[in-house]
């Protein structure tokens, strides 16, 4: 940090409304200070966004703490309306510069980019209304956090309920979803409240800004620049013709291993290929202790990302009453080790989401030393890409957590499966947000039948939800994305297409696949995303027939094992 005075309070409206009356007032003529410009600009938002990261995690940390929610909520209210009219002012002013044109395209062509999208959508009006919604967003995380259940004379968070669907026991199944399905069903009528509200106000931005709607909005303000919403439903189409045949003899196998004439909801997560539930590790050291071993084992080194975190606080993973849901990696862009948060309770999928975030850990600290924010705000079909790969990446090390080679096979089994299971779903998610924001002013109950109508096109038919209508009609009410960041899911389907590439690679030569995949997350956002594709040596490609080899590849995979 260079431009900013070390004791910069980052929470002060008044030293930031400083700092941006500087930039817009300052003298610019030579290319050298429009430069000098751009990188002090750019080290006042590195700061902001750190500042807002760590706002965030608290609040994520502890929900029920009022002094964390409202350091969140006065960022929502106060600073981040306060920043977007100048950083639009600041931003035109360095795009409309004469100098501008004459910078590097090689390093500043996807910079333009990025600034003329920005351009394109800003409208005053929505900065208030934009802060009104991330304010009613964060509470989806409030009720999930506050939802628990009492099994066995105990009060569990759904996430270790849920750990009693591994059992083998098919009664014990039965009860552990039925009790989470009614947690989640009894704030059912609150949470569709809490989508019609931002339903409605996403509308208004969208008109506000031009559109016919936020589904289109979303994906400009995405910087979807290499696909279109149409290519999204054409890619719902190739996982529904080419995904969906080999989860249908998976689960064709899961039913007669378990001997039943239909399988149900809570059939759904149980091993059939071993007697007890895949326990990996017995707390987060553990976790943690084993995530290094075999992040070094994959390359010496890389392990080190996930000690300094450690060492600095920047992990917090076990689950307990009070956490908001789900897991995310959040860059700091100024002390760049990020934070890790998730809620681990022992079980392999938390592996794979260890896993998956030490991915996007490493991401960050390889962009680290870029000064543009919009290059260390990487898509999230990069983003992604740098995760699911590392989970596919990590298999070959999974020894670490499974000395047994029975445990190991059932792991990379495991691993293989969710490859492709996971497409299914995120088709699922993103056409119903098609749906939603293509239906303004609907009803609850069209809302529900549009849902139950689109989950059952990317089903197999092998699952029965009979009398269990009421719980299938909510389901989506578990996917934290629709709430808090809509659109944001896609992505997942894009990337693990291109990590499934990098994982064939590595198959052939794991030294020059792993080169070529951190090399690829170097990049930051610096390339368009067929470059940084490219670079990471695979195709951003996701048409059917990329999308039938790759499946037929994993599925050969799976037989193997």
């Amino acid at each position: 940090m260079s431009y900013l005075a070390a004791d910069f309070a980052a929470g002060d409206p008044a030293a930031i409304r400083l700092c941006y009356e500087e930039l817009l007032g300052r003298t610019v003529q030579t290319e050298a200070e429009l430069v000098q410009l751009i990188l002090d600009a750019n080290e006042l938002g590195r700061a902001l966004e750190e500042d807002s990261a760590w706002r965030y995690n608290h609040m994520s940390c502890d929900t029920t703490s009022a002094e964390y929610r409202e350091a969140w909520n006065f960022f929502l209210r106060e600073i981040d309306p306060l920043c977007k009219p100048y950083e639009f002012k600041l931003a035109e002013r360095i795009r409309k510069h004469p100098a501008f044109e004459n910078l590097d395209r090689e390093r500043y062509g996807v910079y333009a980019r990025i600034l003329g999208r920005e351009a394109e959508l800003f409208r005053e009006e929505n900065v208030a209304l934009e802060a009104e919604i991330e304010e009613a967003a964060s509470r989806y995380g409030e009720i999930s956090a506050a939802m628990t259940v009492h099994l066995d004379g105990q009060e569990l968070t759904l996430q270790r309920a849920s750990l009693k669907l591994q059992e083998k026991d098919r009664a014990t199944r039965e009860e552990a979803w039925r009790a989470v399905a009614d947690r989640r069903l009894a704030d059912g009528v609150r949470l569709d409240e809490l989508m019609d509200e931002l339903l409605e106000m996403r509308h208004r931005v969208a008109k506000n800004a031009g559109f016919n709607n936020f589904r289109d909005y979303q994906h400009a303000k995405l910087k979807r620049f290499d696909y279109t919403p149409d290519d999204c439903i054409v890619f719902h189409r190739s996982i529904e013709h080419e995904v969906l045949p080999h989860i249908k003899v998976w689960q064709e196998d899961r039913r007669q291993r378990l001997g039943v004439d239909t399988l149900r909801p809570w059939d759904m997560s149980v091993d059939v290929y071993g007697d007890t539930p895949l326990r990996p590790f017995a707390d987060s050291d553990d976790l943690i202790d084993g995530t290094i071993r075999v992040l070094n084992q994959l390359r010496e080194g890389l392990g080190k990302t996930i000690v300094e975190m450690r060492r600095l606080g920047h992990l917090d993973l076990a689950s307990r009453k009070g956490k908001a849901p789900g897991g995310y990696n959040n860059p700091l862009y100024v002390s760049g080790y990020p934070f890790i948060f998730m809620n681990a309770v022992g079980s392999h999928s938390d592996l794979t989401t260890m896993v998956h975030e030490s991915g996007h850990a490493i991401h960050a600290v390889l962009t680290h030393e870029e000064p543009l924010c919009a290059y260390k705000d990487v898509p999230s079909e990069a983003a992604e890409l740098a995760s699911m790969s590392m989970e596919l990446l990590s298999m070959a090390h999974w020894d670490v957590f499974y000395p047994d080679q029975q445990d190991l096979r059932r792991a990379r089994r495991q691993q293989l499966e969710r490859t492709l299971t996971v497409l299914p779903w995120v088709a699922t998610i993103d056409a119903f947000q098609h749906w939603l924001y293509t239906h303004p002013g609907h009803s609850h109950e069209e809302r529900h039948e549009a849902w139950l109508r689109i989950a059952g096109r990317f089903e197999t038919g092998m699952q029965s939800w009979e009398g269990l209508e009421s719980y299938a009609a909510l389901q989506y009410q578990r996917q934290l994305h629709i709430y808090e960041v809509p659109f944001y899911y896609v992505e997942y389907a894009i990337s693990q297409l291109g990590a499934l590439q990098v994982w064939a690679n590595s198959l052939r030569d794991k030294e020059k696949a792993l080169d070529a995949y951190l090399a690829g997350l170097s990049l930051g956002y610096s390339k368009p995303l067929p470059e940084i594709y490219a670079r990471c040596g695979i195709r951003f490609d996701f048409g059917e027939q990329t999308v039938a080899a790759l499946s037929a590849e994993v599925a050969k995979a799976w037989q193997e094992l």
